[in-house]
């Protein structure tokens, strides 16, 4: 241990003594800290974690201790204490090379010292910074919305009924850097993000659901007072004004849910509040929405699942036509819900949103899956054999449950994947790419088409496009409602097809509600269309108003054509 020491018959030196050795009970290392921010004083282990002696220490900023990415964060923590004030350790990290991670504590002696006693100590292992894996916000350090909803419903998995969420918004965060110096700023939102994190049930189950909105999942002792003094602090040690901290709490409670449904539940009410508009509410009428909301959102997963388990939903098919010939190629199965389980939700489409947003649409799309392969199979042995597309959530495709129930349904009725198409929809984006792509593979080796959806309509369909090996992809319908009165819109749809046509991927195009819409489609090379003209949905499969005829004819030319142009495609 090296030290500076006080000179000999110094007044103060057994009071000192019995200061450092209080502070090395627990601690590797004791700074003395002037208010400028220099240290002062120095013992411990100073060669092995500042590979520094003492008297090269005294004078030099303590800061240049520490990783660039904590000193903003130290030094703010540091100027919001108060006299007699203590800093609860944090975790940070030494500069290079030592990068060592330490627990950093200390407090703020009152006058006449009016400086600040510092202690690190080391941890037992090279721990990573921060304890959860996740992406994180960067300003604050806290779980981004996604990982901190998932976490929220992991708490809630394995909950004994004790676990509570605190939603808490920091009024005027969103201009502090515009208002406050640059590492002021950065400090004061890195401490924010390390005051609720040990605010939570673990230290790191806290999480950034929009900007100057946060969650803390938490054992039912979280401190909204003590949360408001200490950010009213540091908002003061950075210099910042009218910083206002609201919070209410919440219980994760199941109720009569299943926990895996009100895990799910408790996810969807997390992403609406993400997005809600500011102005449109208090944080108390935030929580007291989010109460109505879990009550709500529990009603209709049951609702939903009731439904799926019975089927108690209709299909409505509706033609795409081969537009050389207007013979129909395949028909697209639509599901329907009777008016009054859907008024609420914004019809079929709404609830099918709130399926994807709980995560429970795979066991939806599962049932649409099981009474279109049963009509198949009654209708494989008829005169006319047609062929039937249904849409499939991203979210279900990233689904390895799914994946395998769907494979366990196609295995025990072979004898229809021929005629089954699936449609890829793009309502929810797909994350797990990798999974997606083994399914639709082992799909299209089962001789099941794949299908891209609404191509267009989101920022992702490009992307899709190149990861997918599809056999189809259906136009967005806006591009053809406005092509020939759109410049912009006919220039895109035409690349659109060109793009396909280089792949050897055949094009559908939506919304097809007029001969000219018919044949200006045709004339830029479009094979196939879905429209109005057509036939509108029906729950008559073949309906008379299109023609049945030479199906198989227009399936076999398709798939001839599109393999020469695979083949011919340079590698």
């Amino acid at each position: 241990m090296s030290a500076a020491t006080p000179a000999p018959g110094d007044p103060i030196r057994a009071e000192r003594d019995r200061f450092v050795a209080f502070a090395f009970a627990a601690a590797d290392l004791l700074l003395e800290v002037d208010d400028s921010g220099k240290i002062s004083f120095a013992a411990g282990a100073l060669k092995s974690l500042t590979q520094r002696n003492a008297s090269a220490l005294m004078g030099r900023p303590f800061t240049e201790l520490l990783a660039d990415s904590d000193r903003a964060l130290v030094k703010v923590l540091l100027t919001s204490l108060k006299d007699g004030g203590r800093l609860s350790p944090i975790l940070v990290q030494l500069a290079n090379p030592v990068a060592l991670n330490v627990m950093l504590g200390g407090c703020r002696l009152p006058a006449p010292h009016e400086c600040y006693q510092i202690t690190l100590t080391v941890l037992s292992a090279r721990m990573p910074m921060e304890h959860r894996a996740g992406e994180r916000d960067a300003a604050t350090g806290l779980l981004a919305k996604d990982d901190f909803a998932k976490l929220a419903e992991e708490k809630l998995r394995h909950n004994s009924g004790n676990y509570k969420l605190s939603l808490v918004e920091v009024d005027g965060m969103e201009a502090v850097r515009e208002r406050a110096d640059e590492e002021l700023a950065e400090g004061f939102l890195a401490a924010v993000g390390r005051h609720l994190r040990a605010h939570s049930a673990d230290g790191d189950a806290a999480g950034q659901i929009a900007d100057g909105r946060f969650g803390v999942i938490h054992d039912g002792n979280f401190d909204a007072s003590a949360l408001y003094h200490q950010i009213a602090e540091l908002a003061s040690a950075a210099q910042i004004d009218d910083i206002t901290v609201n919070a209410e709490t919440v219980d994760l409670n199941a109720g009569a849910l299943s926990e895996t449904d009100a895990a799910r539940t408790v996810l969807y009410a997390i992403n609406s509040f993400s997005s809600a508009q500011r102005g449109e509410f208090t944080l108390a009428s935030l929580a007291d929405g989010f109460r109505h909301l879990v009550a709500e959102t529990a009603a209709k997963v049951r609702d939903l699942r009731s439904r799926v388990a019975t089927q108690d939903f209709n299909l409505v098919f509706q033609p795409i036509v081969a537009l050389d010939t207007r013979a129909a190629h395949h028909y697209e199965a639509l599901a329907r819900f009777n008016e009054a389980s859907t008024k609420a939700g914004g019809g079929t489409a709404g609830v099918i949103a709130f399926a994807e947003q709980l995560g429970v649409v795979a066991e939806f799309d599962l049932a649409v899956c099981e009474r279109v392969i049963d009509l198949l199979e009654k209708l494989r042995h008829g005169a006319t054999r047609p062929s039937i597309a249904v849409n499939i959530s991203g979210r279900s495709l990233e689904s390895e449950i799914f994946a395998t129930q769907l494979d366990a349904l196609l295995r025990d009725h072979p004898g229809i994947t021929g005629d089954l198409l699936v449609e890829v929809t793009e309502s929810a984006y797909i994350v797990r790419m990798p999974e997606v792509q083994r399914l639709v593979t082992s799909l299209q080796k089962r001789g099941v088409r794949v299908c891209l959806d609404d191509f267009g309509a989101g920022a992702a369909s490009f992307h899709y496009l190149n990861a997918l090996p599809v056999d189809f992809v259906k136009i967005d319908g806006r591009y053809v409602r406005h092509a020939f009165e759109n410049r912009r819109d006919r220039a895109f749809l035409k690349a659109m097809a060109k793009l396909c046509r280089e792949l050897g991927t055949a094009t559908i195009a939506e919304m097809i509600e007029t001969e000219s819409q018919a044949t200006r489609i045709a004339d830029l090379g479009i094979a196939y269309g879905q429209g109005y003209l057509f036939g509108r949905p029906s729950a008559d499969l073949l309906a008379p108003s299109v023609p049945a005829a030479a199906v198989t004819d227009n399936l076999n030319r398709t798939m001839t054509a599109r393999q020469a142009a695979r083949a011919a495609a340079p590698r």
